[in-house]
């Protein structure tokens, strides 16, 4: 995804109202916390690419472009999004939680316990996760720094939104296998994709030899789904749920049974790949699998829950 600075939602220049960004997730116009409806999606494997070009910053750009583009991601009004595995480059800023009820589904417990929230949900079962991406330029990002934004992250204006910047983005910077790698590199040309200068009449955007979006990337283990099928509660809930599916172990021909319709199902292996799915069914045919361990997730309009 590529945003051109050149063109951008019209109604900016009547109202000042509507923003573009890299992609924005919206749902219940109330931004309630009701665990339904809301928006849950997974992005992965994406390059998405601002409107600042390589080598400049964004205190260069023209009134207009800054106050047309703002942030890679904006995720917003009861909505619950994994984004993974992916390159953002050139914005103001990078993710924008908006609004408390996102706050309460992100996956850091010291930005959720700053929350006050007025209906009960099931935490594990909405959660945001923005792990294991490449992040380059916020040093070239929106210069300005308050209670509410810095280059990396931007938060809704209410209250406690300071404490809420700094539990949000401290989990943003967290190490290990999920962490997002930020500012690796130079934002200059030639050190991450070969040309990404959407006014280019030749624009490339491969990865240049040794870029960090090589050396980061993990397409054929997703961690996204690992962290999906080692969720301890979902796995307590299953146990609780009464419905367990059978035979269990079942013949590498036989037929996994669910007790009952489900909205869905996926059947994963033990490293989280998604092998087999299916949508609107009682059952799965595991003709082909061969004999080993596995991880069933399935959902129905009640819950969500996994069966090993």
């Amino acid at each position: 995804g590529v945003r051109d600075s050149a063109y951008y939602d019209l109604t900016w220049n009547i109202s000042g109202g509507s923003t573009s960004e890299g992609f924005e997730s919206d749902n219940e116009a109330t931004g309630t916390a009701n665990v339904r409806p809301y928006t849950a999606a997974v992005f992965t494997n994406y390059t998405m690419i601002g409107p600042v070009p390589v080598g400049s910053t964004w205190s260069g750009m023209n009134a207009t472009t800054k106050g047309a583009f703002r942030r890679g991601a904006r995720i917003r009004r009861n909505s619950s999004q994994r984004v993974v595995n992916s390159i953002f480059m050139g914005y103001r800023n990078f993710l924008m939680i908006d609004g408390d009820s996102c706050v309460r589904n992100t996956n850091f417990p010291a930005a959720f316990a700053l929350t006050n929230p007025n209906t009960a949900v099931d935490v594990q079962k909405k959660q945001i996760f923005f792990t294991n991406n490449l992040i380059v330029n916020t040093t070239a990002a929106s210069p300005v720094a308050d209670s509410t934004a810095n280059g990396l992250l931007e938060v809704t204006r209410a209250a406690k939104s300071g404490l809420k910047l700094a539990a949000i983005d401290a989990g943003l910077r967290q190490t290990g296998v999920l962490a997002n790698n930020i500012n690796p590199v130079a934002f200059t040309a030639g050190t991450v994709l070969v040309n990404p200068l959407s006014a280019s009449t030749t624009p490339d955007f491969r990865p240049v030899a040794g870029s960090p979006a090589l050396s980061g990337a993990n397409f054929d283990n997703n961690p996204v789904l690992s962290s999906l099928t080692t969720s301890l509660h979902e796995i307590q809930r299953a146990i609780a749920a009464a419905n367990p599916v059978y035979p269990n172990p079942v013949s590498a021909n036989g037929v996994l049974n669910f007790g009952k319709q489900v909205v869905s199902y996926g059947i994963f292996d033990i490293n989280g790949r998604l092998i087999r799915y299916g949508f609107e069914a009682d059952h799965a045919t595991l003709e082909g699998l061969g004999k080993g361990i596995y991880i069933v997730k399935f959902e129905d309009n009640a819950q969500r829950f996994i069966v090993e």
